[in-house]
């Protein structure tokens, strides 16, 4: 039966088995320390491990992608602990067919999301996802986590802490978004909260729920329509999937001085796939003008 400072050296050994990497030794242990106080006082038993991901299906929401995810990092919590892990690899969740072939929404139902959010229909919360979520594909782990001290609105950019591994990076901050997302003070927030704001956005078109949609839907959309004008590799940037080239390890994001105060303009092949992508983009016009 684990006690506090057990579970807390189980947290050290894992993150002192990762590479010396900040991003990486966070979601780590962010994911482990999830998994360790859920559990609790309880033996670390198979069941117990099992009655934890239906808890992140059922109750959190997670998709299949994210809980496969949680499933590593907490083996590899077990491996640096060095603990039996109770399943074979063949057991690990999978990622159903349903969930590879799940729907993306019409774009113009989106559009109408958006002149709804403009007429005033929903709360300044549901709007500053939204246009978050149309404008960058934020899935709802990832607007979880905004905070106030994300955007820069004189240089008018956003940091992205983006989940699944990939890049967090500084974005262009389109001018159209930016009375939305200034309306909301960004507190944290759980998943509850977000799928709450997504259900309250798709009730202004009084239709009812559509079957596995949710921010994930709008986010397929985006990648979809962007897919369409945008090369492969802007797409990849835009959309900050993981990137191992040295380039990005070394190009920097924002720039210091003392004459000035840190600025986090987006610079280089960043600023390059964002205007790319906006000249393109089929959302955040909508956004402009009046209703």
């Amino acid at each position: 039966m684990p006690t506090k400072e057990a579970r807390a050296a189980m947290l050290e050994k894992l993150i002192d088995s990762l590479p010396n990497d900040k991003i990486t030794r966070y979601k780590y242990g962010r994911v482990a320390s999830a998994f360790l106080e859920h559990v609790g006082y309880h033996e670390l038993t198979r069941d117990n491990i099992q009655e934890y991901f239906e808890y992140l299906r059922k109750d959190k929401g997670y998709a299949d992608g994210t809980i496969r995810w949680n499933w590593a990092i907490i083996r590899k919590l077990f491996t640096a602990n060095k603990l039996e892990w109770p399943f074979r690899n063949r057991e690990a969740p999978v990622i159903r067919e349903s969930n590879r072939r799940a729907p993306a929404l019409r774009p113009d139902l989106i559009c109408q999301y958006i002149k709804n959010a403009k007429a005033g229909k929903i709360s300044a919360q549901a709007t500053a996802f939204l246009a978050l979520s149309t404008t960058y594909g934020l899935r709802p782990q990832e607007l979880s986590e905004v905070r106030q001290a994300d955007f820069d609105f004189t240089s008018l950019s956003i940091l992205v802490r983006t989940a699944k591994h990939g890049r967090e990076r500084w974005h262009k901050l389109p001018e159209e978004i930016v009375p939305y997302v200034q309306k909301y003070d960004w507190p944290p927030v759980s998943y509850h909260w977000v799928r709450k704001a997504y259900y309250e956005i798709e009730a202004t078109i009084g239709r009812g729920h559509l079957e596995e949609t949710g921010f994930h839907a709008i986010r397929r959309t985006l990648i979809t329509e962007v897919g369409r004008y945008c090369q492969q590799l802007v797409v990849h940037r835009f959309f900050r999937w993981a990137d191992t080239s040295m380039e990005e390890h070394y190009t920097a994001a924002n720039y210091v001085g003392f004459d000035s105060a840190e600025q986090h303009d987006v610079i280089g092949q960043d600023e390059s796939s964002d205007s790319i992508v906006f000249e393109h983009h089929p959302f955040v016009k909508v956004w402009g003008g009046r209703v």
